[in-house]
């Protein structure tokens, strides 16, 4: 498979689906890319758009509603209520918090396609994302590769003394003038 001509990693195939690796483009706006599937003597060509930004925020779910998929810093606790899910806790106000996502752009120290992102330095984005904590703005102090991953991001927060506290409080990011999926965590 290849994208805009770069053979890209592959990670699932089966006969209705392909998930890979989309290598970074270093695009402004919305851009028609080819897409080209090959099995064999076989191939499909389709004509794609890439944007410079399209962000996603991962869920416990996998369906991209309710409970983000995030981290306590330096724990490996989810930012849930106690009890949701094995050592989960709700955040407290002014801790750090991580959130994994996707689609947020290009890179400083961009690693090979397919290879794993640098812990030093880090890979951060180009443009810092704006995030809100039941719409109190969130102090952001990285947002890059998660290190030692392969195409995920992360981005590092602090939760506002201000938010307000419950089992499902809204989150929301944006960048580049693009708003993600919005999910919940706890706060308490």
């Amino acid at each position: 498979m290849t994208i805009g001509g770069a053979t890209v990693p592959l990670y699932f195939v089966s006969p209705g689906q392909i998930n890979f690796q989309v290598p970074y483009f270093n695009v402004t706006r919305p851009t028609p890319a080819t897409l080209t599937v090959t099995e064999g003597t076989l191939s499909a060509t389709i004509t794609v758009t890439v944007t410079p930004y399209a962000p996603g925020l991962y869920t416990t779910n996998s369906q991209g509603t309710g409970q983000a998929a995030a981290i306590i810093n330096g724990t490996a606790s989810i930012v849930a209520p106690s009890g949701a899910f094995p050592g989960s806790r709700p955040a407290r106000k002014g801790e750090f918090v991580s959130l994994f996502c996707t689609g947020l752009g290009t890179v400083t120290n961009r690693p090979m396609l397919g290879a794993p992102s640098p812990t030093n330095p880090l890979a951060a984005t180009t443009a810092i994302p704006t995030v809100t904590v039941g719409s109190m703005n969130a102090g952001v102090s990285f947002s890059g590769l998660a290190p030692g991953f392969v195409g995920l991001y992360q981005v590092n927060i602090q939760v506002p003394d201000t938010a307000p506290s419950g089992d499902a409080v809204p989150v929301t990011l944006s960048i580049g003038g693009v708003t993600a999926n919005t999910v919940t965590i706890a706060v308490q």
